[in-house]
């Protein structure tokens, strides 16, 4: 990759375009609550392209751009952002995606690419603020420069190295990962007794119910695209006034050690807050807080357990945007173990987490060259 890398590309046959003029988005289709069925064509939406596993169906015909196959270019323009190749089934895809249809001069895999750089270079300039909503117009009014084909090919080719680059250093995370689940699972799963986890927790609650105004710098402001396997992603942050924050912070103070739950959207999946910041939480996430009977990272694990998970599906409400209640979670049953038991599983857990730690710093330069090399493949620097 390196001598590909080093060689420079003839940016004077480069040609500055709307992205319109090279690219069609198509809406995809909104749905309401009777237009579900348990069986059908399966309807993405944007949970499922970010590993979501509820799926609802439909058993309308509709015409034939109103569905995405195997290889189609898609990209998330609500909430969560970003273009996806999609490497499923045949799928009616949800009004929060479009579809990509690229003209004959613009190369998938360059556009992917592009969208791609498109979407981090708005997030780093305004903090995710100005993406609340990426409007179908906005994208396709943006200017970007595109060289010839053959060029854009060469382009999308190294950039797919590296892109490769990446997915085996996030393999290797997500094995570990999967390790401590596996941990949890050798100890607990064949327990006998279990118990709701309202009585292990000392609190459990949500969020502000009200969407607040955010603002450029001030108190971090987290909701559940925040939440990551076992993790929180601080990287991608929104920010609440000081004023508004002393207001937030009478329904709940979050701490080191919290488990945060995402119970809007992606479901299901928990953190524990691993830093000792002053933030405040969104409608989207249900904060659980450990008490006595319970060590904070038994409970991570424990929420994280596909039995407990199972429960929560069990309970989601709503179409289009699932929506996990407190009631349910409250009611929702862990494995029951003893104090000893927990702390024998904790330290076999840390061990795998500190090399999820190296594996992660190895991640983070592999991530930074992956930027490097993008940024000047936009520039035609490559």
């Amino acid at each position: 990759m390196s001598s590909a890398i080093q060689k420079i590309a003839d940016v004077s046959n480069w040609r500055t375009v709307k992205l319109g003029e090279v690219l069609t988005l198509i809406n995809g289709r909104a749905y309401k609550k009777e237009e579900e069925r348990d069986s059908g064509t399966p309807v993405l939406r944007i949970q499922n392209l970010n590993g979501g596993n509820r799926w609802f169906y439909s058993d309308l015909s509709l015409p034939e751009s109103k569905y995405c196959e195997r290889g189609d270019l898609l990209f998330a323009w609500s909430a969560t952002f970003g273009p996806y190749i999609w490497l499923g089934e045949k799928v009616i895809y949800h009004y929060h995606i479009w579809k990509v249809e690229c003209s004959p001069e613009l190369d998938k895999r360059f556009a992917y690419y592009l969208l791609q750089h498109i979407t981090e270079s708005v997030k780093a300039a305004g903090r995710g603020i100005s993406m609340i909503h990426m409007t179908k117009g906005g994208m396709e009014d943006w200017n970007v420069s595109i060289p010839p084909l053959a060029e854009q090919k060469r382009i999308a080719a190294i950039l797919d190295q590296a892109e490769d680059l990446r997915r085996k250093c996030q393999r290797a995370i997500d094995r570990l990962n999967q390790l401590g689940q596996a941990i949890f699972n050798q100890m607990f799963d064949d327990s006998n007794s279990s118990i709701p986890l309202r009585d292990v927790c000392s609190l459990i609650t949500d969020g502000t119910h009200h969407t607040p105004t955010y603002v450029e710098e001030g108190v971090v402001f987290l909701s559940a695209k925040n939440v990551t396997q076992l993790k929180i992603d601080w990287s991608n942050i929104k920010y609440v006034p000081e004023s508004l924050h002393v207001q937030l912070k009478k329904r709940v103070s979050p701490r080191m050690n919290d488990v945060l739950l995402a119970k809007n959207g992606t479901t299901g999946v928990a953190a524990i807050v691993d830093k000792d910041v002053v933030f405040d939480i969104y409608v989207s996430l249900a904060l659980l807080r450990a008490g006595e009977a319970i060590l904070p990272k038994f409970l991570l694990y424990a929420v994280n357990n596909h039995k407990t998970r199972r429960q929560f599906d069990g309970s989601l409400k709503g179409v289009g945007v699932s929506n996990l209640h407190l009631v349910d979670i409250r009611r929702a049953t862990i494995p029951k173990a003893n104090l000893k038991d927990q702390a024998e599983f904790v330290e076999r857990v840390e061990a795998v987490e500190s090399q999820m730690a190296r594996q992660g710093q190895i991640n983070f330069r592999t991530n930074e060259l992956f930027a490097a090399i993008q940024n000047r493949a936009f520039r035609g620097e490559l």
